[in-house]
């Protein structure tokens, strides 16, 4: 193979490479008998302080007198040279800078940050070659010279969450227009060392392309490269902050059967091989649910998260001239008076022949700037499922001459509200009436993290030193920092226990131990939306017991999707092993149990390492309903460290066909006394198999 068509050589993650080839090339080496799969590049997105404390005071049931030199933080020193990588990129469309430009420019801030302040760099590296190759078909020249620096901010907000130095901010108009002046914020694992892998390009790609659709910023392979690149430097953690922008095979149809996924996804592939390398992999889940099917990121050799709130809001009041008050969201915005403004909608400022309904959601054309100005402007929302909306209200509203904006959601939208979005005149955000498949959850909503100080980048010269964001890549660093303390703490843990401690030890219930909400604050959340709970560092450090695999777990639960072809032949035999005749993938030994395709009865086996002192625990069950589930034994008796003990639960109902036809939920909780090891319980009846990625605990078995 020429140099020219060569991109990439992998080693580590895979025996592969990345090159440009003709489909009749491609075609003649996907015949070849040691070739395991083809897979062409893709479109890669990105998914995108208080919650540190909020996660160490969380409430502990079965110890709340923990002291402060006691905690995960104390006890392994902040993360003390563990190694956390991040691939990075940003998360905000080109079309939103503009809004962000003209708040910044209203506070009048010109601060610069520091990278070298807020964390402990290592290193940094960057991958451009694939999406070079991409943009070339769209007749547009990758720069000769690229740019190391983080130009948009979402690498170094992400990687500062994970492994921030702790620095003081003050000064700030951002943080005093918030009530967070004098505060400090800090990463998870403050004292390990950052390392910094830069696979996504958004500063080629202008506004005006990134509305003609050549917005994705970056491929695949550059992705893969970077994870090759971090497990040869020996990092402890990878974050990933970004997954495929759709889960296609190689005709782009979507991929409906679990062999597709663990044999074809890139990534998926990936972070098996990071596992075998002894390196956990934490990755986001996405921000497209919570509706089934849209989360990435779902191997069960990777920790997915989701996005939850914290114990604080940034909210603010819409007050009336009849003295109600509306709460409303409190937006990224230029402060506002406390005069009172006329009020008007979209459709009463309407232009004469424009369609009343586009002028209720204030769109483009359609406003009067002679009855907008000097008043504030309310605005239905459409679709919550884009910031990019939510800034054109606000655009919208200033071009017409408003000083300010209210955002009410529609019928559609109902209850949804979305924070951060940055507003070019101060504006508030309410709902009509007043999601994701992770591991677990972790605070994503309105957090404060470390931001870039490119003088060329979003913000030029009005560079902020600090900014909030929200997103399921936010919430994944949070778990990274968790893990790479744990790692600190038990070096020799596998990959897979120290994703059973953060899930095991993850709590159903809020901070006031309450139900978690959905995102719409009403519905109760199933763990379709929050995997095993919101995480809880201090107990994750004493787990008690933890489920543990290793790759030959893996590869039996790859062999019961698919034991005979060609690839998963010539993949179990580079590593010496050969699929068993049969495995039940019940049995496959993850920390949440899930039971699809329920056919009135089923049994299912686990094992659980003893990792604390001898003890004895007590199972405790609540099945679903209509199930009867029963434990056997129901007691564990552990003599020793490291010791491993199996039990089965066996599940059973009276008529299936009275079930419901959808998922339900319950738990088993193993306890003696000191520690609590939880997994949930799902389990849906065989008349309707569950679609790929639905939501976890159906990850290991979907």
């Amino acid at each position: 193979m020429t140099s020219k068509k060569l991109i990439y050589s992998f080693t580590n993650i895979f025996n592969a490479f990345a090159a440009t080839l003709h489909e009749e090339e491609a075609k003649e080496l996907a015949n070849n008998p040691d070739v395991i799969s083809i897979i062409e590049n893709r479109n890669v997105q990105l998914h995108t302080t208080r919650s540190w404390d909020f996660l160490s005071t969380f409430p502990n049931k079965m110890n709340n007198t923990l002291k402060i030199n006691e905690s995960i933080w104390e006890k392994a020193n902040h993360g003390e040279d563990m190694i956390i990588a991040n691939v990075f990129g940003q998360n905000l469309r080109a079309s939103q800078m503009k809004a962000m430009v003209q708040f910044l420019k209203s506070l009048k801030a010109n601060v610069i940050m520091s990278l070298i302040q807020h964390l402990n760099v290592t290193g940094a590296r960057f991958f451009y070659k694939g999406f070079a190759k991409e943009i070339e078909a769209a007749n547009k020249t990758f720069p000769k010279k690229p740019i190391l620096r983080d130009m948009q901010g979402h690498g170094t907000h992400t990687l500062s969450i994970a492994a921030g130095n702790v620095v003081p901010i003050s000064g700030s108009m951002l943080f005093k227009f918030l009530g967070l002046d004098n505060a400090k914020i800090r990463g998870g694992s403050s004292r390990a060392r950052a390392v910094a892998y830069k696979a996504i390009w958004p500063e080629v790609i202008t506004e005006e392309e990134d509305e003609r659709g050549l917005g994705t910023f970056g491929t695949l392979i550059d992705g893969l490269a970077a994870i090759e690149a971090a497990i040869s430097d020996g990092v402890d953690i990878i974050n990933l902050s970004m997954g495929l922008a759709s889960l296609e095979d190689e005709n782009h149809k979507p991929m409906t059967e679990p062999r597709q996924y663990y044999f074809k996804e890139p990534l998926c592939i990936a972070s098996f091989h990071a596992m075998t390398n002894g390196v956990l992999i934490v990755a986001s889940s996405g921000n497209s649910g919570p509706t089934p099917s849209t989360a990435t990121n779902i191997s069960p050799w990777i920790l997915t998260v989701g996005a939850s709130t914290l114990d604080r809001e940034f909210t603010c009041y819409v007050s009336l001239g009849n003295h109600q008050k509306i709460r409303a969201t409190r937006y990224i915005d230029a402060p506002s008076d406390d005069k009172f403004y006329p009020i008007i909608t979209g459709a009463d400022a309407r232009v004469v022949g424009a369609d009343l309904t586009n002028a209720s959601y204030c769109m483009d054309g359609t406003l009067d700037p002679t009855k907008v100005k000097g008043k504030y402007l309310v605005c239905l929302l459409e679709s919550a499922s884009s910031e990019k909306l939510l800034n054109m209200k606000g655009i919208a509203a200033k071009a017409a001459g408003g000083v300010g904006v209210i955002i009410a959601n529609d019928k559609n939208v109902g209850l949804k509200l979305l924070p951060d979005t940055p507003g070019a005149v101060p504006s508030a955000h309410i709902n009509y009436q007043d999601g994701q498949a992770p591991d677990v959850i972790a605070p994503g909503v309105s957090i404060i993290g470390a931001y870039t100080d490119s003088p060329s980048g979003m913000f030029g010269k009005l560079a902020a030193k600090y900014f909030l964001e929200s997103g399921t890549s936010q919430s994944a660093p949070h778990v990274a920092a968790v893990a790479a303390l744990l790692k600190k703490l038990y070096p020799r843990w596998t990959v897979s226990a120290i994703k059973s401690a953060i899930m095991t030890t993850a709590s159903p219930l809020d901070n006031n131990e309450n139900k978690i909400d959905e995102d719409d604050k009403v519905h109760e959340a199933s763990p379709f939306a929050i995997g095993a709970g919101l995480i809880q560092p201090n107990l994750a450090m004493d787990p008690g017991l933890v489920y543990d695999m290793d790759q030959y777990d893996y590869i039996n639960f790859l062999c019961s999707y698919d034991s005979v072809s060609t690839p998963i032949k010539t993949f179990t035999k580079r590593h010496a092993y050969k699929c068993p005749k049969s495995f039940n993938i019940l049995d496959f030994n993850y920390p949440s149990i899930s039971v699809p395709n329920f056919s009135g009865s089923a049994i299912v086996t686990r094992r659980l390492k003893n990792v604390g002192p001898p003890s004895t625990y007590t199972a405790r069950v609540q099945p679903p309903p209509g199930i009867s589930i029963v434990v056997e034994p129901n007691t564990l008796v552990f003599s020793k460290a490291n010791q491993e003990i199996k039990f089965k639960l066996v599940f059973s109902t009276d008529n299936v066909n009275h079930l419901p036809p959808d998922y339900q939920f319950g738990s088993l909780v193993w306890s003696d006394g000191q520690h609590n090891v939880r997994s949930p319980i799902a389990v849906k009846p065989r008349d309707k198999a569950p679609a790929l990625a639905t939501k976890t605990p159906t990850k290991a078995s979907s």
